[in-house]
């Protein structure tokens, strides 16, 4: 369990530290001259269960109130102290608004300094304690009295804390490991050492890392977790790494940095997020604002724009993109704090959403809603409802990136979520069933309106129907949503053209007389034909029209295209495949010889290797040693088909 402490310069954290671990967490000369904590400081002790409880003092100081956020990140617990004498002061207040804002539900209110007042004075603070924790998250913790002179209250405080850790101990650990680096440093005879929180995931001695943001490969060589000598290291507890990489790579490690699984690593300029506005502002967060982001251990400047309206108010929730500086690596549910651009108030706080968000359309109303349907803390219930809201189906790699979730923990997600699922290659998307068959439905009767409406004879292209029907998808999952349709024999293609089965592909009279010509120039040149320039010439029709009705004729199944200008008769093509199965047929070992080939056709060599190569192309032939050899019969070729490829 990881514990950090809360609360007013001169409160006693440091000492309250000390009578629970016996360890003095200021070790900077400057802090020990001074007198008060300037950095994060940190301390261990075991607890009667054997568990370790990890404590990061943080610095009371408002100067210092960067460190504080840093330390109180990714805490499991708080001890917000409050001196005995003094009672609730500035800084109390704004650690306490922090951690509400980063929503730190559990810890403990101490009075400390009891052994200096009265019993009536220490009741006094209690009231005002509990009045200031009011409608906060952590309104229902409970106070503690001690005395770091005497030790009163220590051993009860003590105890809380031990049976608190048995429930927080017991928690999964889940996602893909990353820790936010707060300390790295050098030690001698051992390397580089970074030392940080673990705010997801597992790790394990010999595991390859990510450092972010340089994205350099690190390796483990030793764990301390919880200021014990490790194998492994895991969410909850705070770790120390040593690390083998390049000299370079490994010197330029710093506050703010990650240690992450490489399938943790997301860079983002641009984040979807929810935020709630500190009460204490006087005004409202306003749009555009600039701002000071505080996440893990760093802080980057950055641009809030607001999604809804033109600002949030004081202690109101919205929707925000916060567009970074620089680059971080984060993952849904990560929380943050907004300070303002002089880095002197506390603007807001909260948690991200997207990841991968885009800057075109981020207020129109869809995407507003589906941030609403994105935040639900459950990834099953999430990805439920955005499979039902999203037309255009979901992108399920960026999701479970977004979620940080391992590859168990996908497969789990997956099998839980009922959905259409399409996978090829490094894609995979997903659609709700009804959203699937809407698609299906919807490309169907575009296709019919489109040749409906415009009269044609050709089909429509695909990109023209993808452009119209589902844009939003990559081309190869749109692929498997048209052979769908194919399957269901509404839609066809034919040539490079998609057909509803109301409107196949047919000539006009006019493109008759044409063809007429043309066929005869084929006819008379059968394994020679002309290029399209040169018939467009000797029929005297202008090369657009030709080329328009070359496609038609494709389409038609009339002819075939071998190369970009050269077509032929499908008769043409067919006879010279089967000349093909005829030299495989008597050639030893079946291997079709290029000279053979081309005495037995009378093609030149330019024509007969144009051939050859548009056979290996479409899947006729293959390319072997010594030659080529058949793959397929031309009669289980649909010439027609041949165009397409």
């Amino acid at each position: 369990m990881i514990i950090a402490t809360a609360g007013h310069i001169d409160h006693g954290k440091t000492m309250l530290v000390q009578s629970l671990t016996g360890v003095e967490t200021d070790q900077l000369p400057e802090e020990k001259s001074r007198g008060m904590t300037i950095d994060l400081g940190f301390a261990y002790s075991k607890t009667e269960s054997k568990n370790v409880l990890g404590f990061i003092d943080v610095p009371g100081h408002e100067k210092f109130i960067k460190n504080m956020i840093a330390g109180v990140s990714n805490i499991d617990f708080v001890l917000l102290v409050v001196a005995a004498d003094d009672g609730p002061m500035p800084q109390t207040k704004e650690h306490l608004e922090i951690l509400n804002l980063l929503d730190v539900t559990m810890g403990a209110a101490v009075i400390t300094k009891v052994d200096k007042v009265s019993q009536k004075r220490i009741k006094e603070v209690k009231l005002s304690i509990r009045s200031l924790l009011y409608r906060s998250s952590l309104s229902k913790i409970p106070i503690f009295s001690v005395s770091n002179m005497d030790k009163v209250g220590i051993a009860a405080l003590r105890s809380h804390l031990n049976d608190t850790s048995r429930n927080i101990n017991s928690r999964k650990v889940d996602g893909n490991f990353r820790l936010a680096v707060d300390r790295s440093f050098t030690l001698k005879g051992v390397g580089c050492i970074v030392t940080g929180s673990v705010h997801s995931g597992k790790v394990t001695v010999g595991d390859e890392l990510t450092l972010f943001p340089s994205e350099k490969i690190v390796r483990v060589r030793a764990i301390h977790s919880q200021n014990t000598n490790s194998e492994t290291g895991k969410l909850g507890e705070r770790c120390a790494l040593s690390l083998v990489g390049s000299r370079d790579v490994l010197r330029g490690i710093k506050r703010g940095d990650w240690v992450l699984n490489k399938k943790a690593v997301n860079s983002s300029y641009r984040i979807d997020a929810i935020l709630r506005v500190s009460s204490s502002e006087l005004k409202g967060l306003k749009h555009w604002i600039s701002a000071h982001l505080h996440f893990g251990a760093g802080d980057i400047t950055c641009r809030v724009a607001v999604l809804e309206g033109r600002q949030i108010d004081p202690g109101q929730k919205g929707f925000v993109q916060i567009v970074l500086d620089e680059p971080i690596s984060a993952v849904f549910g990560d929380r943050f704090i907004l300070r303002d651009i002089s880095a002197k108030r506390v603007l807001a706080g909260g948690k991200f959403i997207n990841i991968f968000a885009k800057a075109k359309g981020r207020t129109q109303e869809h995407r507003i809603e589906t941030l609403r349907v994105m935040v639900n803390e459950k990834p099953s219930v999430s990805l439920k409802n955005l499979l039902r809201i999203s037309s255009c189906g979901v992108d399920l790699v960026s999701f479970c990136k977004l979620r940080n979730l391992t590859l168990h923990e996908e497969l789990n997600l997956f099998r839980t979520v009922e959905m259409k699922k399409i996978e090829v290659g490094k894609l995979c998307w997903g659609f709700s069933l009804k959203n699937w068959r809407a698609i299906v439905d919807k490309l169907t009767s575009e296709v019919r309106l489109l040749q409906e409406h415009d009269s044609i004879d050709s089909g429509v292209s695909a990109k023209k129907v993808r452009s119209l029907v589902i844009p939003n998808v990559p081309a190869s999952v749109f692929e498997i949503l048209l052979n769908e349709a194919f399957s269901e024999g509404k839609l066809s293609l034919i040539g490079g053209d998609i057909y509803h089965a109301s409107f196949p592909p047919k000539l006009t009279i006019s493109d008759q007389k044409i063809w007429k010509k043309i066929e005869d120039i084929f006819l008379q040149n059968e394994f020679t034909p002309p290029t399209v320039k040169e018939i467009s010439r000797l029929i005297s029709v202008e090369l657009k029209l030709v080329n328009s009705l070359f496609r038609r004729l494709c389409d038609l199944g009339l002819i075939v295209k071998v190369t970009e200008n050269k077509f032929y008769l499908s008769k043409s093509i067919s006879q010279l495949a089967i000349t093909i199965e005829e030299i495989a047929l008597d050639h030893r070992a079946s291997i079709i010889d290029l000279g053979v080939f081309r005495n037995k056709t009378g093609l030149g060599r330019n024509g007969a290797v144009e051939i050859l190569e548009f056979f290996d192309r479409v899947g006729i032939t293959a390319r072997c040693h010594g030659g080529r050899i058949v793959k397929r019969s031309v009669s289980s070729v649909e010439l027609g088909s041949l165009n397409s490829k």
